[in-house]
């Protein structure tokens, strides 16, 4: 998972991961392990998914000043890299949310 260094020790420390490190984020336990910690916790600051996948890539902060107008939109974020990240996360989940794997069932 693709994240800030400066995201991953601010989870680290509230997971906590001890003695956590940079270099950590190679680790793919740990990597996906703050990953997925961070989206769950986004998962509860924002009330809309596409909200959650916005400030994934922009930042919470970011998409905190853009929905603080209550008329803001998906269709107004104003970064296009965040624009396209979200259609593509969007897209992948309707692709994938409908089918069933192995191991999961």
């Amino acid at each position: 998972m693709q994240l800030m260094p400066d995201t991953a020790s601010w989870v680290a420390k509230c997971i906590p991961i001890e003695n956590y490190k940079d270099e950590d984020l190679f680790v793919p336990e740990t990597n996906v392990r703050i990953g997925v910690w961070y989206l769950s916790y986004l998962y509860g600051v924002f009330d809309e998914s596409w909200q959650v996948f916005a400030a994934y890539n922009a930042g919470e902060g970011t998409v905190k000043d853009w929905i603080s107008d209550e008329n803001f939109k998906k269709e107004d974020i104003p970064y296009s890299e965040t624009a396209n990240y979200v259609t593509k996360v969007e897209r992948a989940l309707k692709r994938y949310g409908k089918k069933k794997f192995a191991a999961f069932d």
